[in-house]
């Protein structure tokens, strides 16, 4: 699946094998993801095979190269069976951004090439400048309190004060720019991440056609003419929309204001916030998508109180609200924290998501964030004891996967976390949780591993008036 981390890492495995193998890629031929399961009884990708020999995935692959026999299990057999035959390939061979602009729709193809062009050279003083109380009010509460209605959003396709030219795509539904989004992002993913460390290139990233596409798409989705559509999308559909558009919005974040691990630079980023995006007509933050949104907390999206006061976090017009309250999902789905990527080498891998296989997606997101010993590491210990560390970033959202209520140092929420990240486990590691949390259990000792928030990249060069602080 193009924009599948561990699918590029299974790729990228085989190719270092130096055999010959063909790909069957889902976005080509959507259909063959249920021959896949059928083939292998499993829904998730990637799927290797050896004719009709069933591997496995990519975590089998590297078991068996750290064990040495990956070679001696791809050998062919007279017993494999016919190949599964592969989807027809893509173009390899052009211009770096051609193989994008040729899978784009033909009726789209030009006119969006021709706005990334012009997006190319576009500048203008995007964000807000960050107040140093609403800051210590905030790492002191936790409560937001400055107007994210002052902040500039990044997406605009002309500078503030000046014309807006007319859509690239007018014509275009909310449908097919997301799809659009989805496709840009696709391969802006796959040219410029490092598969194996999940880093991302973003100096090669700011000046590609790739880019210039992902930003031309965004400018399309500011246009108000697609609130009714975007409203009107499937809860699956409306899920894989945010998390494409929170990515895309992060990584526009890092190229045009830089972006460091300190509590002032990750206020400044997220909170305050510099980064946003207008859609339909509303301006939204990587904050609204990620808890006002994906997680619907409480405090986000609410009517302005009495004598023109709002109540914290969002001081803008009730018109905004419709589009962010229509866009929540009608149930918060804690895999979204194993596909939403905000920069730091903590999170998970980036990828791309389709409403389509959602289900299945993210199902192989969360199953490769868990696989990740850096993310949950399991060992025995002594005589029936067992040792979990598990990421901060299930500290951070807690409840989420262990219910309301869960509490970082209460044994009941640690057992509850556990519980969730076993449904995704596989193999040795799925049989020492089982006896983790078995009755039996003679010892568990838990303990949280440090989210490393720096930059999952090249520290982009940072822009003092979003990082300057002000009275």
């Amino acid at each position: 699946r193009p924009g599948c981390t561990q699918c590029g890492r299974a790729k990228a495995l085989l190719a270092s094998t130096g055999l010959g193998f063909g790909l069957v890629d889902t976005a080509v031929e959507p259909g063959r993801r249920r021959e896949a399961h059928e083939l292998s009884g499993c829904g998730l990708v990637p799927q290797v095979f050896v004719g009709r020999r069933h591997i496995g995935g990519y975590d089998d692959l590297k078991a068996h190269d750290d064990n040495g026999t990956l070679l001696e299990v791809l050998r062919w057999q007279a017993t494999d069976g016919q190949l599964v035959a592969p989807s027809p390939v893509r173009p390899q061979n052009a211009a770096p951004g051609r193989s994008f602009a040729d899978n784009l729709p033909e009726r789209f193809r030009e006119p969006l090439l021709e706005r990334a062009e012009e997006l190319r050279s576009l500048q203008y003083s995007a964000g807000s400048q960050p107040k140093i109380g609403a800051f210590l009010k905030y790492a002191a509460t936790k409560k937001w309190s400055q107007d994210q209605g002052k902040n500039v959003p990044l997406n605009l396709a002309a500078p503030p004060g000046e014309p807006t030219p007319a859509p690239a795509l007018p014509t275009a539904s909310a449908a097919e720019l997301g799809g659009l989004l989805r496709e840009a992002m696709m391969h802006v993913v796959d040219r410029f991440s490092d598969t194996a460390t999940g880093d991302v290139d973003y100096v090669a990233m700011k000046d590609s056609l790739e880019w210039a596409a992902v930003r031309a798409v965004a400018a399309e989705l500011a246009h108000p003419r697609l609130l009714g559509e975007l409203l009107a999308m499937t809860d699956n559909h409306k899920k894989a929309f945010l998390i494409n558009l929170y990515n895309a919005m992060a990584f526009h974040g890092i190229v045009a204001f830089g972006r460091r691990s300190s509590p002032w630079h990750l206020y400044c980023f997220f909170i305050a916030p510099a980064v946003s995006y207008c859609v339909a007509g509303a301006q939204i933050s990587l904050d609204d998508i990620e808890n006002g949104m994906l997680r619907s907390q409480p405090g986000y999206f609410e009517e302005p109180m009495k004598k023109g006061r709002f109540r914290r976090r969002h001081a803008r017009s009730p018109a905004d609200y419709e589009l962010q309250r229509g866009l929540r999902p009608k149930a918060m789905d804690p895999r979204i924290h194993m596909a939403l990527n905000c920069g730091a080498r903590g999170c998970p891998a980036v990828g791309v998501y389709s409403g389509a296989s959602l289900e299945e997606d993210l199902d192989a997101a969360a199953a490769a964030f868990v696989a990740d010993d850096g993310n949950v590491g399991v060992q025995p210990q002594g005589t029936g004891g067992i040792s979990v560390s598990m990421s901060e970033l299930f500290k951070v959202y807690l409840s989420d996967f262990a219910g309301d209520g869960a509490k970082p140092g209460s044994a009941a929420s640690q057992l509850g976390a556990l519980r969730w990240v076993s449904t995704f486990a596989k193999g040795r590691k799925r049989e020492l949780l089982a006896t983790a949390l078995a009755p039996g259990c003679a010892h568990l000792n838990f303990t949280w591993k440090a989210y490393d928030w720096s930059t999952n990249g090249p520290d982009m060069p940072l822009d003092d008036r979003i990082y300057k602080p002000t009275l």
